[in-house]
């Protein structure tokens, strides 16, 4: 994945990733504010837009800019990032489950 930015994506990007997945941002373009989504990752309206800026450089969410917020759409690369991380989260859950048994 390109990053215009320099940044690295990391757990926090893909924290908030998964957010703007369960509000919506996969299946249509998402209204959000930066102060609101502070708001929920409990960071600073700064953070927030950080995060949204390394998502849309890393092309994992695509951003339009509007006057009173942004639309947020997770791209296709985003998607198979999301969905990679639940397929490690699965492996994890089924190994556990796997030493559990007697």
């Amino acid at each position: 994945m390109a990053e215009s930015s320099g940044q690295a994506v990391g757990r926090d990007e893909l924290a908030t990733l998964k957010l703007l997945a369960l509000e919506g941002a996969m299946d249509e373009p998402t209204k959000v504010s930066c102060s609101a989504l502070a708001g929920t990752l409990d960071a600073s309206n700064q953070t927030a837009s950080r995060r949204l800026q390394r998502l849309d450089d890393a092309e994992l969410l695509d951003r339009d800019i509007l006057g009173d917020g942004q639309e947020v759409r997770i791209t296709s690369a985003g998607v198979r990032r999301l969905q990679s991380a639940y397929a490690d989260y699965r492996r994890i859950s089924q190994s556990a489950a796997r030493a559990h048994l007697p």
